[in-house]
């Protein structure tokens, strides 16, 4: 990668890293003169120079970021992510399902419904690491199914699987996010959702 030689050379904390066509960097500042160098950095990773052409990378406006599933935030010295669930975004926004992830209820047996939901919940724990947005990721996750038609049932086998996999390894609060976000009903769900989302 032709960034990280210049990326290194600013001699600062931070992480470079890439998935695809898609480059991600995160570095961290105490002073104003290293804010700078930031901001130069960042200038010649979208300018000509920085790939032979014709390549030249997109840069994203400053504040929150999306990148691939993930939401990232920054407020003040804080920096996190959250699962960012665009099937959730398009439905609730009256938008084609497009970017459906579970097939609709009609086509998989329920069984089969019950094994592709887990893997969502694993992304969530994976990217997620403040615990106060847990249950907003996964109420989004049980939106996510209801718009695919899933019963409750198949939710609550999900969180079943979830908490009872040794493989996993739950925090105690981890479970309780999953076990409270399988007990509510659909209108506590959408409620909810708008809580954490606006109207």
């Amino acid at each position: 990668m032709t960034l990280f030689p210049r990326f290194k050379a600013l001699g600062m904390i931070g992480w470079i890293g890439r998935y695809l066509d898609d480059v991600l960097i995160i570095l961290a500042h105490s002073t104003p003169q290293q804010l700078v160098k930031i901001q130069a950095f960042v200038e010649w990773m979208g300018s000509q120079d920085a790939y032979e052409a014709p390549l030249v990378l997109n840069v994203e406006p400053e504040g929150d970021q999306e990148f691939l599933e993930a939401k990232i935030y920054s407020e003040g010295r804080e920096l996190w992510a959250q699962l960012h669930n665009k099937v959730v975004i398009d439905y609730m926004g009256g938008k084609q399902p497009y970017r459906r992830r579970l097939p609709l209820d009609c086509s998989l047996p329920t069984a089969e419904k019950i094994k592709l939901v887990p893997s969502s919940m694993t992304r969530i724990k994976q990217v997620v690491h403040r615990q106060q947005d847990l249950l907003h990721c996964l109420v989004d996750l049980r939106v996510e199914t209801m718009t695919a038609l899933y019963s409750k049932k198949v939710y609550r086998k999900a969180v079943g699987m979830q908490v009872l996999s040794a493989s996993d390894c739950l925090n105690e609060k981890e479970k309780e996010a999953m076990i409270i976000s399988s007990l509510m009903t659909e209108e506590q769900t959408l409620g909810l959702y708008f809580d954490f989302n606006g109207p």
